[in-house]
């Protein structure tokens, strides 16, 4: 539960993150055989330039005033939490989903791991690419974030040296950003101009044509 400083119980949403002086942990405890763990696709911690409120919050619509008050929210979450369990808010993930890697930390006691490495684990990844000429990958948009431990940048460290070619619906980077990465190449998928609508509509049929030239290219080797 959350109280304001008169002692006022708070509603738990961003909005009110800025208002709380006092966390009441529930009376019964979690059972302890019960374990939680947690996969983020990316390493954003909760708080700063690459936190939760500066990265996030811009895409689903904050304007600057309130990223700033959803951050100086988060700072005053993170100082009453550290009260009753210390959780190192910059820690990889703490800021995925909007902060949700921190809360399951601090709420359940969620350790939090790499999503990319564990899928690539579960799926052999590893002995599929020792077999591989090139690998081919993809992602809906390739910017900035994408090399912030999200799929591409899990594939690219375990590629065993080999080219990997990325698929995406944006390409939001130049080359120089794109060799950081470590790709070999990129190409956007969109074969012109027109709406999100329109790109979605056509994702199937856009990915086939792109991958046909793709293939095309590799062929000829």
């Amino acid at each position: 539960r959350f109280f304001d400083q008169n002692g006022q119980e708070l509603i738990a949403n961003g909005e009110n993150l800025m208002h709380i002086a006092q966390i009441v942990p529930p009376e019964k405890k979690l059972p302890r055989l019960i374990i939680f763990e947690t996969m983020s696709d990316v390493a954003n911690p909760l708080l700063g330039e690459t936190g939760a409120a500066r990265v996030y919050a811009p895409q689903k619509g904050a304007d600057a005033k309130a990223v700033d008050y959803l951050e100086d929210g988060a700072k005053n979450f993170v100082t009453h939490a550290q009260k009753i369990r210390v959780i190192d808010d910059a820690a990889k993930g703490m800021g995925a989903a909007g902060g949700l890697g921190y809360g399951a930390a601090f709420f359940l006691g969620a350790k939090n791991h790499s999503g990319i490495e564990m899928m690539l684990n579960l799926t052999g990844f590893d002995a599929e690419a020792a077999k591989a000429n090139v690998i081919i990958t993809g992602e809906g948009k390739l910017d900035s974030q994408t090399a912030n431990g999200k799929l591409i940048a899990g594939i690219v460290t375990r590629a065993q040296q080999k080219p990997v070619i990325a698929l995406c619906g944006a390409l939001m980077v130049d080359s120089e950003a794109m060799l950081e990465m470590g790709l070999t190449a990129a190409f956007s998928i969109a074969q012109g101009p027109g709406s999100l609508m329109d790109a979605i509509a056509l994702t199937a049929f856009n990915l086939e044509q792109t991958a046909f030239n793709v293939g095309r290219i590799l062929s000829t080797k």
